[in-house]
């Protein structure tokens, strides 16, 4: 594995375990969790707020390492949902998801254009190409995962 991946791999976890912390402790400010001695729903209003900015920061240093990271918004949605129904409630709307969903998607709508303006000049287009070559490097293409699925070598994103 290349260090990128393994870098992506380890933000992508930690922004998991932030999200879900700041799910556990959200649900506790609303008063759906059991009181915690000690603890009053102003301070954990602010740890949720605090693992909410945590888990957006792993995922912005996440996608920083890696862009394919872009799908976590997407990821974040059962999580949360299951997070809720574990707790046994069902007073979470779909609009208070998607709400809190919108600056994991802004980031990843940022990286997105920002890999597409990156690879811009590198990658030729599409309409350079004839009709054929495109036709034909869909039928190698397709040739090689039928070879790979069957004889898997060679299969290393990255080579030292």
């Amino acid at each position: 594995m290349c260090r990128k991946d393994v870098l992506s791999g380890l933000f992508f976890m930690l922004t998991l375990w932030a999200y879900a912390r700041y799910a556990r402790r959200r649900s506790k400010v609303e008063g759906r969790g059991s009181k915690v001695e000690g603890r009053g729903p102003a301070l954990r209003f602010r740890l949720s707020t605090l693992d909410y900015a945590l888990s957006l920061f792993c995922f912005a240093l996440g996608l920083l390492s890696k862009t394919m990271l872009v799908t976590v918004p997407f990821v974040l949605l059962p999580l949360h949902r299951l997070e809720l129904s574990s707790l046994n409630s069902q007073r979470s709307t779909l609009k208070r998801l998607l709400l809190g969903k919108i600056p994991f998607l802004l980031l990843s709508a940022v990286a997105c254009a920002a890999t597409l303006q990156a690879q811009e000049s590198s990658i030729p287009s599409v309409q350079s190409l004839s009709v054929w070559s495109r036709f034909g490097n869909a039928l190698v293409s397709y040739v090689v995962y039928l070879r790979q699925m069957f004889y898997p070598s060679g299969l290393a994103a990255c080579r030292t």
